[in-house]
């Protein structure tokens, strides 16, 4: 397993968001107050803050090793850890296949009990299994079959269909969550 230093680059990653770029637009700036707390200051008042900082999907504001971004450069990050709760297994990643997280033994949730995606994450899996599947009728029909578990976005002409099947359950995202 590798260590980092706490020496973070802040804002590398921001320019390559829609949200990022609004929130350096608005003349953020990042301070680092010791190891566990930072500032961002703005230069005139930007509303969405909290969507920009509590968003669920990608590109996800990480605060990640200086190291991580730098090695980067303007391309993709390629140095895969983990996410917490789970780690990376690198040795089962097939690259449009699929993905395994494993449960991170080492992981201390937090105390507060869970709430969506904020407060506490107790894990109850041992291992998540990431699939690509390009096809949404396909993926539809794998959800349908219990197949898999989950589907972040689903075709829309199969969402009745979807959303009558027993043990299946649609949730829906609006406004900002879908930035």
């Amino acid at each position: 397993m590798r260590t980092y230093r706490r020496t973070y680059t802040q804002t590398a990653l921001a320019p390559k968001d829609g949200l990022g770029r609004m929130l350096l637009s608005a003349g953020a700036r990042f301070t680092a107050n010791g190891a566990g707390a930072f500032t961002i200051g703005l230069e005139r008042p930007f509303p969405l803050m909290l969507q920009v900082l509590g968003k669920p999907n990608a590109p996800v504001p990480f605060i990640l090793p200086a190291c991580v971004v730098a090695a980067a450069g303007d391309w993709r990050i390629k140095e895969v850890v983990g996410s917490g709760p789970f780690r990376f297994e690198a040795e089962s990643w097939r690259p449009g296949n699929s993905m395994t997280l494993l449960r991170f033994a080492d992981y201390a949730p937090r105390r507060e009990p869970p709430d969506f995606l904020a407060g506490g994450k107790v894990v109850h899996v041992d291992q998540i299994v990431l699939k690509t599947i390009s096809d949404d009728a396909t993926g539809a029909s794998a959800l349908i079959a219990g197949e898999i578990d989950y589907m972040q976005y689903l075709p829309f002409d199969w969402l009745d269909r979807l959303g009558r099947t027993p043990n299946v359950a649609v949730m829906a995202l609006k406004d900002l969550d879908m930035f």
